[in-house]
């Protein structure tokens, strides 16, 4: 499955996509000042990197579209340096460990989260400007998707992805968000 692997593109290129001389999208802006968008443990796992693995880690990335799966996404950041590719594996494992344990709705939900943000990211990576009214209908897309789950849906994605229930909950971070976006004049 290419959960795992949709988990690892939308983190690692949301913190590594813009280089230190370019002005990061509008999209990278919110992902690094809103980190409980994503799994802990991959937003620990960044931190853990040093600056040559994460530039390693961009270089492989900029290539997101030639990969398939997970496997071929590790062993191309194997190539480019074995230790690096060895923490994506056990990362893409913890969290394929995480996703495969959870029912089918908040399974379903994940996926549907992590394919818009994965879409997004894409045409970020390659250059594409993506505008403030296509985040925007991404993030409340997902939190009226998570809004009308079942309680028990709900509870399980708390107790498996509690930043990211937490983050879908907040109203607070909501309204931070849409005046973030309303302020921003340019389209990224």
């Amino acid at each position: 499955r290419l959960l795992v692997f949709n988990i690892l593109f939308v983190a690692f290129v949301g913190f590594s996509v813009a280089a230190p001389t370019e002005e990061p999208s509008l999209f990278t802006k919110i992902l690094k000042e809103h980190k409980e968008i994503l799994p802990s443990e991959v937003v620990e796992a960044y931190k853990n990197l040093s600056p040559d693995e994460k530039e390693k880690l961009k270089e492989v990335f900029k290539n997101y579209k030639d990969y398939k799966n997970e496997d071929e996404l590790i062993a191309a950041l194997k190539e480019k340096s074995p230790a690096l590719g060895e923490k994506a594996e056990k990362l893409h494992a913890k969290l394929q460990k995480k996703i495969d344990g959870l029912s089918a709705k908040p399974k379903e939900f994940v996926e549907e989260l992590i394919a818009g943000g994965r879409g997004l990211y894409a045409r970020s990576v390659n250059g594409e400007k993506i505008s403030k009214d296509e985040i925007k209908l991404l993030i409340e897309t997902q939190v009226t998707a998570y809004k009308v789950l079942p309680t028990e849906a709900k509870d399980e994605l708390k107790s498996t992805f509690s930043s990211v229930a937490k983050f879908l909950e907040d109203d607070k971070v909501q309204s931070l968000l849409a005046k973030l976006l309303e302020k921003t004049n340019e389209e990224h």
